[in-house]
């Protein structure tokens, strides 16, 4: 905030204290109000509150766009545990390619492949989003493309049970490192590649 002029002291709240009060222009806007010194002192940012609050609204300015949800919605399967399906997705290592995670980059891939009334599918299960492995397909074929689940629950973290490739699969940190027939197997290949630091 820009200090344009000291107002003296100004009495607040109901118990009589006064405090400093000065005019000050917000450098974004340009709009002029009458602020405590101290609150512009704790304030973090340098624009007023009305700019702030159209700051955040409009970051990328994409978030009205059809694609959005779309994307929004890829992103916490993968990276939000609080989303419910997140055990299905990011909790088993499926993960968005770096370059999606810029939603503008997802955007250029959606207008190009996208066909209303579609929904995002990836095409192998246990495959991340990345343009190789997504395509849009109807409700009823994404539907059948979803993975079986298993009764097959595994002991070790990070080595699940795939019911497609019929193997133990072995995803640490969004990193894929095979497929085993045994389970324990699967695990020590695991842990050797954490010793070498992966």
């Amino acid at each position: 905030m820009i200090f344009i002029e000291e107002l003296g002291q100004v009495e607040y709240g109901n118990k009589g204290n006064k405090a400093r009060m000065g005019l000050y222009k917000c450098p974004q806007c340009n709009s002029k109000m009458k602020l405590f010194h101290q609150n512009v002192l704790k304030r973090k940012g340098d624009v007023c509150s009305t700019c702030v609050k159209v700051n955040r609204n409009t970051t990328h300015g994409l978030s009205r766009e059809p694609f959005y949800e779309v994307w929004n919605n890829m992103m916490g399967r993968c990276y939000r545990p609080s989303t419910p399906q997140f055990k299905d997705w990011g909790g088993r290592g499926i993960s968005v390619c770096a370059e999606w995670h810029d939603p503008k980059c997802f955007q250029g891939w959606f207008m190009k492949n996208h066909i209303t009334g579609l929904q995002i599918d990836r095409r192998d299960n246990d495959g991340n989003y990345e343009p190789s492995n997504c395509r849009f397909v109807t409700r009823s074929v994404n539907a059948e493309n979803q993975r079986t689940r298993s009764d097959k629950i595994g002991k070790y973290k990070y080595v699940n049970w795939s019911s497609q490739s019929q193997k133990w699969k072995v995803v640490y940190k969004g990193k894929y490192l095979g497929l085993f027939e045994n389970e324990d197997e699967a695990y020590k290949h695991l842990a050797g590649k954490i010793d070498k630091g992966i």
